[in-house]
């Protein structure tokens, strides 16, 4: 199998093998899951990785309104291509990462300091997204808040961690308070541009 023309591993790999691999070869969109190194499927055509239309713009909308209400908190928002480690085993490439270090290494593709996680759902990606990726992001301490989000239902489900487990609301618009950091997001931005 190959990814934008390069050969995926068929051994299995730890994240620091698998951060060095990506740097190597540029394989495109691929994420290390218990090892194995995978495809990053965002509802392109046939299954294959590439974003579609309206998954590329929720991805770039929710983008925008993240780092619009970070303004000035010192944190990044990055899109695509920064790793946030759950497990030795195992590296996730989130559409939209928020990451607080105060210290920024422009060369380490990995999130050091990751507060917010967003991903957009495809229907390949239904499953991991809400369950294995919900069980793997909040493994981190840092991580405060992961949505989930719908771009054909408009719909996003953020699951926030609070001081007796994790919290979750389903929410369609209007805006939301994630504390930390302490901001608050306009989530009808996340469906600008999409058709009624």
């Amino acid at each position: 199998m190959t990814v934008s023309g390069v050969p995926i591993p068929t051994e299995p790999m730890t994240s620091d093998e698998f951060i060095a691999w990506v740097q190597r070869e540029n394989p495109g969109r691929v994420e290390l899951i218990d090892g194995v190194v995978v495809p990053k499927d965002d509802g392109g055509p046939m299954g294959m990785a590439g974003d579609n239309p309206r998954h590329n713009l929720v991805k770039g909308n929710a983008r925008d309104a993240l780092k619009s209400a970070l303004s000035g908190r010192g944190c990044r928002v990055y899109i695509d291509g920064i790793s946030v480690r759950t497990r030795d085993e195992t590296s996730y490439i989130p559409d939209v990462l928020v990451d607080c270090a105060t210290e920024i290494d422009f060369e380490n593709p990995v999130a050091v300091k990751p507060l917010i996680v967003v991903e957009v759902l495809s229907a390949s990606s239904h499953i991991k997204d809400t369950v294995e990726k919900l069980d793997g992001y909040f493994s981190l301490p840092t991580i405060r808040h992961y949505f989930i989000v719908d771009a054909v239902k408009r719909r996003a489900v953020l699951h926030s961690r609070k001081d007796d487990g994790i919290a979750t609301a389903i929410l369609s618009g209007g805006t939301v308070t994630l504390d930390p950091p302490g901001i608050a997001v306009d989530l009808d931005q996340f469906w600008e541009g999409l058709p009624t």
